[in-house]
Protein backbone atom coordinates (compact mmCIF):
# COMPACT_ATOMS: atom_id res chain seq x y z
CA UNK A 1 0.00 0.00 0.00
CA UNK A 2 2.87 2.48 0.71
CA UNK A 3 4.28 2.23 -2.44
CA UNK A 4 1.08 2.70 -4.38
CA UNK A 5 0.39 5.82 -1.85
CA UNK A 6 3.82 7.22 -3.14
CA UNK A 7 3.64 6.45 -6.29
CA UNK A 8 0.35 8.37 -6.53
CA UNK A 9 1.38 11.27 -4.93
CA UNK A 10 4.44 11.29 -7.40
CA UNK A 11 2.30 10.92 -10.51
CA UNK A 12 -0.49 13.01 -9.28
CA UNK A 13 1.67 16.28 -9.01
CA UNK A 14 0.99 17.30 -12.06
CA UNK A 15 -3.06 17.60 -11.72
CA UNK A 16 -2.67 19.96 -8.71
CA UNK A 17 -2.70 19.78 -4.65
CA UNK A 18 -6.32 19.10 -4.97
CA UNK A 19 -6.19 15.96 -6.59
CA UNK A 20 -3.57 15.13 -4.28
CA UNK A 21 -5.53 15.82 -1.29
CA UNK A 22 -8.91 13.90 -3.17
CA UNK A 23 -7.24 10.58 -4.10
CA UNK A 24 -5.60 10.19 -0.04
CA UNK A 25 -9.59 10.38 0.91
CA UNK A 26 -10.24 7.49 -1.39
CA UNK A 27 -6.90 5.76 -0.07
CA UNK A 28 -8.38 5.82 3.52
CA UNK A 29 -11.42 4.46 2.98
CA UNK A 30 -9.82 1.67 0.50
CA UNK A 31 -7.06 0.99 3.47
CA UNK A 32 -9.13 1.12 6.66
CA UNK A 33 -6.34 0.18 8.93
CA UNK A 34 -4.06 3.29 7.21
CA UNK A 35 -4.35 6.59 8.89
CA UNK A 36 -3.15 9.21 6.61
CA UNK A 37 -2.96 12.94 7.16
CA UNK A 38 -1.65 15.60 4.70
CA UNK A 39 0.03 18.52 5.69
CA UNK A 40 1.09 21.28 3.56
CA UNK A 41 4.42 23.08 3.87
CA UNK A 42 5.92 25.25 1.28
CA UNK A 43 6.68 22.34 -1.28
CA UNK A 44 6.82 19.49 1.37
CA UNK A 45 3.70 17.02 2.02
CA UNK A 46 3.92 15.20 4.98
CA UNK A 47 1.79 11.53 4.60
CA UNK A 48 1.50 10.10 8.42
CA UNK A 49 1.12 6.43 7.88
CA UNK A 50 0.50 3.69 10.65
CA UNK A 51 3.80 2.84 11.24
CA UNK A 52 5.77 5.46 9.78
CA UNK A 53 6.06 9.22 9.02
CA UNK A 54 6.97 10.07 4.93
CA UNK A 55 7.97 13.33 3.26
CA UNK A 56 7.12 14.29 -0.35
CA UNK A 57 9.74 16.94 -1.08
CA UNK A 58 10.50 18.16 -4.92
CA UNK A 59 9.07 14.47 -6.20
CA UNK A 60 11.33 12.48 -3.69
CA UNK A 61 9.75 10.14 -0.95
CA UNK A 62 11.23 9.61 1.93
CA UNK A 63 11.09 8.05 5.27
CA UNK A 64 11.93 10.15 8.40
CA UNK A 65 11.18 8.05 10.99
CA UNK A 66 8.71 5.60 12.83
CA UNK A 67 5.71 7.07 14.12
CA UNK A 68 3.84 5.35 16.26
CA UNK A 69 -0.01 5.06 15.69
CA UNK A 70 -0.91 6.73 19.20
CA UNK A 71 1.43 9.73 18.36
CA UNK A 72 -1.92 11.86 17.71
CA UNK A 73 -5.20 11.88 18.94
CA UNK A 74 -7.49 10.43 16.66
CA UNK A 75 -10.37 12.60 15.13
CA UNK A 76 -13.38 11.37 17.44
CA UNK A 77 -11.42 12.35 20.39
CA UNK A 78 -10.86 16.03 19.15
CA UNK A 79 -14.04 17.60 18.68
CA UNK A 80 -16.72 20.27 19.04
CA UNK A 81 -20.23 20.26 19.40
CA UNK A 82 -19.87 16.92 17.16
CA UNK A 83 -18.13 17.53 14.47
CA UNK A 84 -14.43 17.77 14.20
CA UNK A 85 -12.11 20.24 15.64
CA UNK A 86 -8.24 22.12 14.22
CA UNK A 87 -5.07 22.74 15.20
CA UNK A 88 -3.11 25.72 14.04
CA UNK A 89 -1.59 22.79 11.25
CA UNK A 90 -4.63 21.23 9.90
CA UNK A 91 -5.01 18.12 11.87
CA UNK A 92 -5.02 16.71 15.98
CA UNK A 93 -3.30 17.66 19.47
CA UNK A 94 -0.18 15.24 20.11
CA UNK A 95 -0.57 12.86 22.94
CA UNK A 96 2.72 13.44 24.63
CA UNK A 97 4.25 16.72 24.51
CA UNK A 98 6.97 16.90 21.73
CA UNK A 99 8.13 20.25 21.39
CA UNK A 100 8.95 22.09 18.21
CA UNK A 101 12.02 24.94 19.10
CA UNK A 102 10.52 27.16 15.78
CA UNK A 103 6.69 26.85 16.52
CA UNK A 104 7.74 27.16 20.31
CA UNK A 105 9.08 30.74 19.31
CA UNK A 106 6.93 31.82 16.88
CA UNK A 107 4.05 31.43 19.48
CA UNK A 108 5.81 33.36 22.18
CA UNK A 109 6.63 35.74 19.90
CA UNK A 110 3.15 36.92 18.88
CA UNK A 111 2.56 36.22 22.20
CA UNK A 112 4.92 39.22 23.63
CA UNK A 113 4.44 41.44 20.55
CA UNK A 114 0.51 41.26 20.53
CA UNK A 115 1.11 41.73 24.50
CA UNK A 116 2.97 44.65 23.67
CA UNK A 117 1.20 46.30 20.84
CA UNK A 118 -2.20 46.39 22.78
CA UNK A 119 -0.16 47.51 26.28
CA UNK A 120 1.36 50.79 23.67
CA UNK A 121 -1.32 51.90 21.48
CA UNK A 122 -4.49 51.06 23.07
CA UNK A 123 -4.79 50.42 26.94
CA UNK A 124 -1.61 53.61 27.81
CA UNK A 125 -3.12 56.05 25.58
CA UNK A 126 -6.96 55.44 26.91
CA UNK A 127 -6.21 54.29 30.32
CA UNK A 128 -2.87 54.32 31.79
CA UNK A 129 -2.23 58.44 30.96
CA UNK A 130 -0.98 60.39 33.68
CA UNK A 131 0.94 59.55 36.83
CA UNK A 132 0.55 56.35 38.91
CA UNK A 133 -1.58 56.44 42.03
CA UNK A 134 -1.04 54.50 45.02
CA UNK A 135 -3.04 50.68 43.95
CA UNK A 136 -6.77 50.66 44.99
CA UNK A 137 -9.41 49.12 44.26
CA UNK A 138 -12.90 50.43 42.53
CA UNK A 139 -16.20 48.69 41.31
CA UNK A 140 -17.45 50.23 38.47
CA UNK A 141 -19.33 47.83 35.93
CA UNK A 142 -22.77 49.54 36.63
CA UNK A 143 -20.97 52.50 34.06
CA UNK A 144 -21.78 50.34 31.10
CA UNK A 145 -25.09 48.33 32.70
CA UNK A 146 -22.33 45.17 32.68
CA UNK A 147 -21.09 45.40 29.06
CA UNK A 148 -17.64 45.64 30.12
CA UNK A 149 -18.32 42.33 32.33
CA UNK A 150 -20.09 40.56 29.15
CA UNK A 151 -16.67 41.92 27.57
CA UNK A 152 -13.77 40.36 30.24
CA UNK A 153 -15.52 37.05 30.44
CA UNK A 154 -15.63 36.55 26.70
CA UNK A 155 -12.19 38.00 25.98
CA UNK A 156 -10.73 35.25 28.52
CA UNK A 157 -12.78 32.29 26.75
CA UNK A 158 -11.22 33.56 23.52
CA UNK A 159 -7.83 34.45 24.55
CA UNK A 160 -7.52 31.14 26.36
CA UNK A 161 -9.27 29.03 23.28
CA UNK A 162 -6.56 30.98 20.89
CA UNK A 163 -3.56 30.88 22.86
CA UNK A 164 -3.99 27.02 23.65
CA UNK A 165 -3.77 26.46 19.94
CA UNK A 166 -0.85 28.11 20.08
CA UNK A 167 0.83 25.98 22.94
CA UNK A 168 -1.17 22.76 20.68
CA UNK A 169 0.92 24.39 17.67
CA UNK A 170 4.37 24.43 19.41
CA UNK A 171 4.26 20.80 20.17
CA UNK A 172 2.44 20.78 24.32
CA UNK A 173 0.03 18.04 24.59
CA UNK A 174 -3.69 18.69 24.46
CA UNK A 175 -4.55 18.58 28.03
CA UNK A 176 -1.41 20.62 29.09
CA UNK A 177 -2.33 23.70 26.54
CA UNK A 178 -5.39 24.17 28.09
CA UNK A 179 -4.22 24.85 31.26
CA UNK A 180 -0.88 26.84 30.06
CA UNK A 181 -3.28 28.88 27.75
CA UNK A 182 -5.81 29.52 30.71
CA UNK A 183 -2.91 30.34 33.11
CA UNK A 184 -1.72 32.52 30.50
CA UNK A 185 -5.20 34.55 29.56
CA UNK A 186 -5.88 34.82 33.45
CA UNK A 187 -2.04 35.97 33.83
CA UNK A 188 -2.66 38.85 31.32
CA UNK A 189 -5.88 40.13 32.66
CA UNK A 190 -4.21 40.29 36.06
CA UNK A 191 -1.73 42.48 34.97
CA UNK A 192 -3.79 44.37 32.90
CA UNK A 193 -6.24 45.08 36.44
CA UNK A 194 -2.66 45.70 38.30
CA UNK A 195 -2.49 48.74 36.29
CA UNK A 196 -6.13 49.77 36.32
CA UNK A 197 -5.29 49.70 40.02
CA UNK A 198 -2.38 52.08 39.79
CA UNK A 199 -4.32 54.70 37.14
CA UNK A 200 -6.05 57.78 38.42
CA UNK A 201 -9.47 57.23 36.71
CA UNK A 202 -9.45 53.28 37.39
CA UNK A 203 -9.20 51.30 39.51
CA UNK A 204 -8.36 47.12 40.97
CA UNK A 205 -12.03 45.96 40.34
CA UNK A 206 -12.54 42.26 41.72
CA UNK A 207 -15.83 41.80 39.46
CA UNK A 208 -13.58 41.61 36.28
CA UNK A 209 -11.67 39.17 38.10
CA UNK A 210 -14.71 37.24 38.43
CA UNK A 211 -15.97 37.24 35.21
CA UNK A 212 -12.44 36.74 33.42
CA UNK A 213 -12.83 33.57 35.65
CA UNK A 214 -16.12 33.08 34.45
CA UNK A 215 -15.02 32.85 31.27
CA UNK A 216 -11.88 30.75 31.41
CA UNK A 217 -14.04 28.31 33.70
CA UNK A 218 -16.42 27.86 30.57
CA UNK A 219 -13.42 27.20 28.24
CA UNK A 220 -12.51 24.38 30.39
CA UNK A 221 -16.35 23.08 30.87
CA UNK A 222 -16.66 23.22 27.16
CA UNK A 223 -13.23 20.96 26.48
CA UNK A 224 -14.74 18.69 29.55
CA UNK A 225 -18.19 18.54 28.90
CA UNK A 226 -19.82 17.87 25.44
CA UNK A 227 -23.23 19.28 26.09
CA UNK A 228 -21.67 22.69 26.85
CA UNK A 229 -20.15 23.01 23.45
CA UNK A 230 -24.00 22.91 22.28
CA UNK A 231 -23.89 26.84 23.76
CA UNK A 232 -21.12 28.67 21.59
CA UNK A 233 -20.05 32.52 22.59
CA UNK A 234 -20.09 34.95 19.92
CA UNK A 235 -19.53 38.10 19.43
CA UNK A 236 -20.67 40.95 17.07
CA UNK A 237 -18.65 44.32 16.16
CA UNK A 238 -20.09 46.55 13.89
CA UNK A 239 -18.75 49.91 13.83
CA UNK A 240 -18.31 51.33 10.83
CA UNK A 241 -16.12 54.26 11.84
CA UNK A 242 -13.26 51.98 13.97
CA UNK A 243 -10.34 53.22 11.99
CA UNK A 244 -10.76 56.59 12.36
CA UNK A 245 -12.45 56.66 15.34
CA UNK A 246 -9.22 54.44 16.99
CA UNK A 247 -7.11 57.25 15.78
CA UNK A 248 -8.01 60.11 17.94
CA UNK A 249 -9.68 57.56 20.76
CA UNK A 250 -7.95 53.99 21.50
CA UNK A 251 -10.20 52.93 23.28
CA UNK A 252 -12.66 52.51 20.71
CA UNK A 253 -11.11 49.84 19.80
CA UNK A 254 -11.62 47.74 23.14
CA UNK A 255 -14.48 49.60 24.65
CA UNK A 256 -17.55 51.19 22.19
CA UNK A 257 -20.39 49.11 23.44
CA UNK A 258 -22.77 50.69 21.72
CA UNK A 259 -21.34 48.47 18.55
CA UNK A 260 -20.67 45.48 20.44
CA UNK A 261 -23.26 42.70 20.79
CA UNK A 262 -22.75 39.29 22.50
CA UNK A 263 -24.23 36.21 21.57
CA UNK A 264 -24.55 33.01 22.66
CA UNK A 265 -25.18 30.32 19.84
CA UNK A 266 -27.13 27.20 20.37
CA UNK A 267 -26.89 24.20 18.49
CA UNK A 268 -30.57 23.25 18.37
CA UNK A 269 -29.93 20.43 15.72
CA UNK A 270 -27.94 18.55 18.99
CA UNK A 271 -29.94 19.20 21.66
CA UNK A 272 -32.99 18.09 20.00
CA UNK A 273 -34.06 14.26 20.37
CA UNK A 274 -32.82 11.36 17.82
CA UNK A 275 -36.13 10.98 15.75
CA UNK A 276 -36.47 15.27 15.28
CA UNK A 277 -32.81 16.55 14.29
CA UNK A 278 -33.72 15.42 10.62
CA UNK A 279 -36.41 17.80 10.71
CA UNK A 280 -33.91 21.20 11.90
CA UNK A 281 -31.57 22.16 8.99
CA UNK A 282 -27.75 21.43 9.28
CA UNK A 283 -25.73 24.41 10.51
CA UNK A 284 -28.66 26.39 11.53
CA UNK A 285 -28.81 27.48 15.06
CA UNK A 286 -30.50 30.33 17.39
CA UNK A 287 -28.50 33.10 18.76
CA UNK A 288 -29.30 35.57 22.75
CA UNK A 289 -27.82 38.18 22.67
CA UNK A 290 -27.26 41.16 24.83
CA UNK A 291 -25.88 44.78 24.38
CA UNK A 292 -26.11 48.35 25.14
CA UNK A 293 -26.54 51.92 23.44
CA UNK A 294 -26.30 55.49 24.53
CA UNK A 295 -22.73 54.58 25.67
CA UNK A 296 -20.52 57.03 25.35
CA UNK A 297 -16.61 56.95 25.28
CA UNK A 298 -15.83 60.28 26.75
CA UNK A 299 -17.46 63.44 26.88
CA UNK A 300 -15.96 64.41 23.25
CA UNK A 301 -17.43 61.94 22.04
CA UNK A 302 -19.63 62.72 19.07
CA UNK A 303 -20.86 59.33 18.13
CA UNK A 304 -24.53 58.74 17.69
CA UNK A 305 -26.23 57.91 20.98
CA UNK A 306 -23.85 60.86 22.91
CA UNK A 307 -27.17 62.17 24.41
CA UNK A 308 -29.12 59.39 24.92
CA UNK A 309 -29.03 57.64 28.06
CA UNK A 310 -27.38 54.04 28.30
CA UNK A 311 -29.96 51.26 28.38
CA UNK A 312 -29.93 47.88 27.80
CA UNK A 313 -31.20 45.84 24.26
CA UNK A 314 -31.77 41.64 23.95
CA UNK A 315 -31.61 39.83 20.87
CA UNK A 316 -32.98 36.81 19.50
CA UNK A 317 -32.26 35.64 16.18
CA UNK A 318 -30.19 33.08 13.40
CA UNK A 319 -26.87 31.90 13.19
CA UNK A 320 -24.90 29.99 11.13
CA UNK A 321 -22.38 27.31 12.33
CA UNK A 322 -19.86 27.21 9.42
CA UNK A 323 -17.99 24.05 10.24
CA UNK A 324 -21.07 22.08 10.54
CA UNK A 325 -21.46 22.23 6.86
CA UNK A 326 -17.97 22.21 5.42
CA UNK A 327 -16.25 18.84 4.43
CA UNK A 328 -13.67 17.87 7.15
CA UNK A 329 -10.27 18.23 5.53
CA UNK A 330 -6.81 18.32 6.96
CA UNK A 331 -6.10 21.64 5.92
CA UNK A 332 -4.64 24.80 8.12
CA UNK A 333 -7.48 27.07 6.81
CA UNK A 334 -10.25 24.82 8.61
CA UNK A 335 -8.27 26.22 11.88
CA UNK A 336 -9.00 29.71 10.86
CA UNK A 337 -12.79 28.47 10.32
CA UNK A 338 -12.99 27.40 12.99
CA UNK A 339 -11.63 30.13 14.97
CA UNK A 340 -13.65 32.73 12.61
CA UNK A 341 -16.71 30.97 13.59
CA UNK A 342 -16.85 32.91 16.77
CA UNK A 343 -18.09 35.98 14.79
CA UNK A 344 -21.59 36.28 14.63
CA UNK A 345 -22.73 36.35 11.25
CA UNK A 346 -25.56 39.07 10.10
CA UNK A 347 -28.93 36.65 9.96
CA UNK A 348 -31.84 37.61 10.86
CA UNK A 349 -32.61 39.33 14.49
CA UNK A 350 -35.55 41.07 16.79
CA UNK A 351 -33.87 43.21 19.02
CA UNK A 352 -36.05 44.23 22.32
CA UNK A 353 -35.66 47.32 24.65
CA UNK A 354 -37.75 47.28 27.16
CA UNK A 355 -41.45 48.00 25.30
CA UNK A 356 -39.25 48.77 21.87
CA UNK A 357 -38.81 46.14 19.68
CA UNK A 358 -37.45 46.19 15.91
CA UNK A 359 -36.65 43.03 13.55
CA UNK A 360 -33.38 42.94 11.12
CA UNK A 361 -33.14 41.02 7.85
CA UNK A 362 -29.36 40.87 8.72
CA UNK A 363 -28.66 42.18 11.75
CA UNK A 364 -27.40 45.11 12.60
CA UNK A 365 -27.73 46.26 8.84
Amino acid sequence: MYRILITILLTSSLFGKDFIAAFDVKQIMLYPKEEAKLTRRLTTKLIYLDKYQMVVKNNKPKILKEQSSNRYLDINEFTYAGHRKYTINGGTPLRKTDIDFKSGITTLSILAIGQHMMNKYVLEPSWWYGVDVPFHFQEDSNYSLYADLFGHAYSNYYLSTIISDGFMYAGINWRDARLLGSLTSFLIFIQLEYKDGKAPNYGFSKMDIVANTIGILYFWGQNNSPFLQNFTPKIMYHYSKIFTHSQAYPAALAENYNEITYFLSVNIKNLLPNQYKKYWINGLEIAIGYGVRGYTLNKNDLHVGNNIPIHRRYYLGLDLNVLSILPEANNSWWWLVQTINHIKIPLPTIESSGQNKKAFLAYPY
